[in-house]
C-alpha cells in the first residue's frame, strides 16, 4: 500500500505541479544563500489511520529530504573555512536547526479508500547557528549527530513496521479473518510516532545546548509511550553531560532492556563503562553496538580504549585502525593506536601516529605528551624534552607532562632541571607520590642518600604500601651504613609485594655480608623461585652454601649459574675454585639498584 511517490503530471494535478515546480526552482536559486531550501515528502494512509498523525509522517518524510539537501551545503560550508566534518553531522545539524517557514499539505485518494498525503516544505538554516554548532565540543558533537542517526533509523523502522501491519491487515481482510488485533496494533503505531516527535524535538533542544528543555521533551515523549528507548537514550546523554552520570547509566540501561536495537544506548553506555575503567562491560556493550551500525566509528575507538585498558594492545591497535579506516581524520584514534604503539615499544610508529594526531588535533596536550614518550623510547630525548614542554605550554597544571619531562632530564644528566620538574609535579598534585620517589632516585644518582632518604619517606608517609620507596629507602639505609634499618624496609617491600625478587636480593646479600647464612640461603631460594633463570641468584647462593660448609651444594649452584650465563668471569673462578677446594670469590654480582 506504500508506494514511492514520483512528481508527474499524470499524477498530480497541474496546479500541484506548477507548485512543487516554483519550489524546485525556489530550491535552486537559494542553495546559492544557504538560507532557503525545499523538498517534498508522503505517507500513504488508511482511512483507519488519524489524518493528524499521517500528516506529521508525511512532514517526518519532507523534513528528512530537506536536511539531505541543507547537510550538502553546511559540509561544503564548513570545509571552505578548512574545517573537519562528516556528512553525518553536516546531516545532523541541518536536521535540528533547520527552521520551517511554509508547510503545503495536499493529499489525493488512492484506490481501496487509501490517501497519499503529501507535504510540500520550505524551510531555512541560519549561517551563524551552523558555525555555532560546529565549534560546541567533539563529544557533543558526537552525541547530537548520534541522536538524530537513531532517531531516524527509529523512524524507519517504525515505518517498515506500519507497512507491515497494512499488508498483514489486507490479507486478513481478504481471508475474511478478524482483524481486531492488528487494528490496535496499528493504533499503537500513532502513540509510538507521536512520542518520536518529542524526541525530534529533544534532538533540537541538545543542538542548541537547552538541557532543561531536551529533557522536559524526553520525558513527554515517555509520557506518550513508556516503551520509548530512544527517549531514554537522549535523556541519558544529557544527564550525562549534567555530570548525573548514575541517572545517565540508569537511562542508558533502561534503553536497551526495552530495544535490543537501539545502538545509541549500548554505544553510551559503553563509552561509560570505559571512562569509569569497567573494561570488560565497555567491551561487551561495544560489541552490540558494532554489530548495529558497523561503519560507526567511534564504537571502534571507545573499544580500543577499552582494551588497551585489558592490555590487550593487539586488539587494540586493530580497533584504532579500524576506526582510522572509517574516519581518516580521526584525530583521537591516531591519538590511542599511538599510545598502544608506545605500550607495546613501537616507538617510531607511535611518533608517527601522535604527530598526525597533533595535525588533527593541534591543541591537545596529552597528544604532545604521547609524542613525548615515544621521543623518549627512541632515545631522542630532545625531542622529547621538546614535546613535553609544548604539553606543558597548553596545559601549565599537566602534572605528568613535568614528570615525564623529569625522567628524561635525568637520563641527559640535568638532575637540577630533574627535581625542579618533579617539584612543580607536586606543587601541582600534592598525592603525586611517585614524585618524592623520582626526587629520591636523583638524589641517589647525587650519592646524597640521606636526601634521598627524607624523599622516600614522604613518599611512605603519603602510601605505607609503596613497595618500591620501601626498597629503595632500603638501598640507601645499607649504603649508609645503617643495615638493621635496610634490612626493616626490604622486608616490608616483600610483605606488601611478596613478588619483589631485588628486595629478596639485596635482604640476601646482607644476610650473607653479615654470616646469617641460613636466611641469606632462604632469600636466594625465593628470587630462584621468581625468577629461575636469575644466574646471580644461584651464584650468591652458591656462595652462602659455601660459607657455611655445604660444599656440594655450592658447586651444584655455582654450575647452574655459569650455565646460564658462560661468559660471567666471577661464575667461571668460583667452578675452578670448588674444583681445586680454593676459596672462592665472594657475592661478585651487582647489588639491585634503586629503580
Amino acid at each position: 500500500m506504500n508506494k514511492k511517490y514520483q512528481i508527474g503530471i499524470s499524477r498530480v494535478p497541474r496546479l500541484l505541479f506548477a507548485v512543487c515546480l516554483i519550489l524546485l526552482l525556489s530550491a535552486s536559486r537559494t542553495l546559492a544563500t544557504a538560507s532557503s531550501f525545499s523538498a517534498m515528502g508522503e505517507y500513504v494512509a488508511g482511512d483507519f489511520e488519524t489524518p493528524s498523525v499521517a500528516e506529521q509522517r508525511a512532514f517526518m518524510d519532507a523534513k528528512k529530504n530537506v536536511a539531505e539537501q541543507m547537510s550538502i551545503y553546511v559540509v561544503k560550508r564548513i570545509q571552505a573555512a578548512n574545517g573537519k566534518i562528516s556528512k553525518e553531522r553536516g546531516y545532523a545539524i541541518a536536521w535540528n536547526l533547520l527552521q520551517e517557514s511554509h508547510r503545503g499539505i495536499h493529499s489525493e485518494a488512492l484506490p481501496g479508500g487509501d490517501k497519499r498525503i503529501i507535504v510540500e516544505l520550505i524551510a531555512t538554516l541560519d549561517d551563524s547557528a551552523i558555525d555555532t554548532a560546529f565549534q560546541r565540543p567533539h563529544k557533543e558533537q558526537r552525541q547530537a549527530t548520534l541522536m538524530v542517526d537513531e532517531l531516524c533509523r527509529t523512524v524507519a523502522r517504525l515505518n517498515q513496521d506500519a507497512a507491515e501491519l497494512k499488508r498483514k491487515l489486507a490479507e486478513t481482510e481478504a481471508q475474511g479473518q478478524p482483524v481486531e488485533a492488528i487494528m490496535r496494533a496499528l493504533m499503537a503505531q500513532d502513540n509510538k510516532f507521536l512520542s518520536l516527535l518529542e524526541v525530534d524535538a529533544s534532538c533540537q533542544a541538545y543542538e542548541k545546548k537547552a538541557y532543561d528543555e531536551a529533557v522536559a521533551s524526553c520525558d513527554a515523549a515517555i509520557r506518550t509511550d513508556p516503551q520509548n528507548a530512544v527517549a531514554y537514550s537522549n535523556r541519558g546523554v544529557v544527564n550525562e553531560d549534567k555530570g548525573m552520570l548514575d541517572m545517565a547509566m540508569a537511562d542508558y540501561t533502561r534503553a536497551v532492556a526495552m530495544d535490543m536495537n537501539c545502538a545509541a544506548a549500548y554505544v553510551n553506555r559503553g563509552i561509560l563503562y570505559e571512562t569509569n575503567s569497567q573494561h570488560d562491560r565497555a567491551i561487551s556493550d561495544l560489541n552490540r553496538a558494532i554489530s548495529l551500525l558497523p561503519d560507526y566509528a567511534v564504537s571502534y575507538y571507545n573499544r580500543g580504549l577499552a582494551y588497551k585498558g585489558n592490555k590487550k594492545y593487539r586488539k587494540a591497535i586493530v580497533d584504532f585502525s579500524k576506526a582510522i579506516s572509517l574516519n581518516a581524520d580521526y584525530g583521537e584514534a591516531y591519538e590511542g593506536r599511538g599510545n598502544a604503539y608506545v605500550c607495546t615499544r613501537q616507538y617510531d610508529r607511535a611518533v608517527a601516529d601522535c604527530t598526525k594526531a597533533i595535525a588533527l588535533l593541534p591543541d591537545s596536550a596529552n597528544i604532545y605528551n604521547d609524542r613525548g614518550i615515544a621521543q623518549n623510547g627512541r632515545k631522542n630525548y630532545d625531542k622529547a624534552i621538546a614535546d613535553f614542554t609544548r604539553a606543558i605550554e597548553l596545559d601549565p597544571r599537566y602534572a605528568e607532562a613535568f614528570a615525564n619531562r623529569g625522567d628524561v632530564r635525568l637520563k641527559k644528566e640535568e638532575y637540577g632541571l630533574a627535581i625542579e620538574d618533579y617539584t612543580r609535579a607536586l606543587a601541582i598534585d600534592p598525592e603525586y607520590i611517585a614524585m618524592y620517589a623520582k626526587r629520591g632516585s636523583v638524589y641517589d644518582v647525587m650519592e646524597e642518600y640521606e636526601k634521598a632518604v627524607g624523599e622516600y619517606t614522604r613518599a611512605l608517609d603519603i602510601n605505607p604500601e609503596y613497595a618500591l620507596a620501601w626498597f629503595n629507602r632500603g638501598n640507601d639505609y645499607k649504603i649508609l651504613g645503617q643495615r638493621n634499618k635496610a634490612i626493616d624496609d626490604y622486608t616490608k617491600a616483600i610483605e606488601i609485594a611478596p613478588q619483589y625478587a631485588d628486595a629478596y636480593c639485596n635482604r640476601g646479600n646482607l644476610y650473607n655480608e653479615s654470616g646469617e647464612y641460613k636466611k641469606a640461603i632462604e632469600d636466594y631460594s625465593a628470587v630462584i623461585e621468581i625468577r629461575p633463570k636469575d644466574a646471580d641468584a644461584y651464584n650468591n647462593r652458591g656462595v652462602a652454601y659455601y660459607q657455611s660448609g655445604e660444599f656440594d651444594k655450592a658447586a651444584e649452584d655455582f654450575q647452574k649459574a655459569l650455565k646460564l650465563n658462560p661468559k660471567n668471569e666471577t661464575f667461571e673462578r668460583n667452578v675452578k675454585a670448588m674444583r681445586r677446594k680454593d676459596s672462592v670469590f665472594a657475592l661478585d654480582s651487582e647489588e639491585n639498584e634503586n629503580l
